[in-house]
């Protein structure tokens, strides 16, 4: 077992677990086989390991994944990168989700052995729900997947992409048939996505302590690099982001250099500058994971646990973002 060290903590809902403010995605680990390609470039088992190792040096011990990244792709490479890093199961906590689409609720169950398999000889610590539309009623999924937690398979239940009602009626249900709560929902969420604040997303994560786990967090590349000195670097990113980051930088454009203003004060990166408002503005509520092709990106990400941002700054940043609420 190597030494890391650990990074910035947060608690995970109500479950006692204790994750860093900012994870590793995994979605880039899916290979070039599906229709991943066209939002990540490919990453082989050997840089996978570099990112991994990365990240646990930088203080990271979560990392989230799904069934659906590569049909159980980004899974294995994720646990062999953790094996070749000599992470223990002790040091790190892991995400993964049900794929939902054109399944019925109880595949969830009898599926859940590969997730077992490909993430060996690493817990579960986070099973969720991917996306409330699978062929069952979304209750149906919910009533499935707590039975996987119940039974103390996976330490605890989030789901994803549900909205505020379904939020509350999960969480109602296995607090009620079951003793535990609703972990935690993954959504979009970034300086220039901040929907989840005006959908009421966010007030019921923050009335019940269900942490909000912001994926996108950097808007697919909008603050990963900087686009006012060299916008054709959009013309560089996987075609699928090609019309959201133009789309951002004609609206965004002011709060592009703002937090490249605020950047620039502090001594650190525009993409740390804007995770760490998600992170800190929201207090313990949100916590993020940001995906990395390269081992650069992750240092950089982790850089956002490590700073901090005056309340002036918080507030300029949440009001130049506002038109994205």
């Amino acid at each position: 077992m190597a030494d890391y060290p650990v990074g910035e903590l947060k608690p995970l809902g109500k479950t006692g677990i204790k994750i860093t403010s900012i994870g590793l995605g995994t979605w880039q680990f899916s290979g070039k086989k599906s229709f991943h390609k066209f939002f990540w470039e490919e990453v082989d088992q050997t840089r996978a390991d570099e990112i991994v190792k990365t990240a646990l040096q930088s203080g990271i011990n979560w990392f989230d994944t799904a069934e659906i990244y590569g049909e159980g792709r980004s899974e294995r490479v994720l646990a062999t990168a953790l094996k070749n890093n000599s992470a223990s199961d002790e040091q790190v906590c892991i995400a993964t989700k049900w794929k939902p689409l054109f399944r019925r609720a109880k595949s969830i169950r009898t599926t859940f052995h590969k997730r077992v398999e490909n993430l060996a000889p690493y817990t579960i610590d986070l099973h969720q729900i991917h996306g409330p539309s699978s062929i069952s009623p979304y209750m149906s999924q919910v009533k499935e997947m707590a039975k996987i937690i119940a039974d103390g398979k996976a330490r605890a239940m989030g789901i994803s992409n549900f909205g505020a009602k379904k939020m509350i009626k999960t969480d109602d249900y296995v607090e009620k048939t079951h003793g535990f709560n609703l972990a935690s929902n993954q959504m979009p969420y970034s300086l220039v996505n901040r929907k989840i604040e005006s959908n009421g997303v966010m007030d019921v994560a923050k009335e019940r302590n269900i942490t909000i786990i912001a994926y996108s967090p950097l808007g697919q590349g909008f603050f990963a690099g900087n686009l006012l000195q060299d916008p054709s670097i959009i013309k560089k990113k996987p075609f699928a982001r090609r019309r959201a980051l133009k789309k951002q930088l004609k609206k965004g454009r002011k709060l592009l250099e703002l937090t490249k203003t605020i950047a620039d004060e502090i001594g650190t990166s525009i993409g740390a500058v804007a995770l760490r408002w998600l992170i800190q503005y929201n207090g313990d509520t949100v916590v993020a994971i940001p995906g990395a092709t390269k081992p650069w990106q992750v240092e950089e990400n982790a850089k956002a646990m490590s700073i901090s941002l005056s309340t002036e700054q918080l507030n300029a940043l949440e009001e130049e973002s506002q038109p994205f609420l």
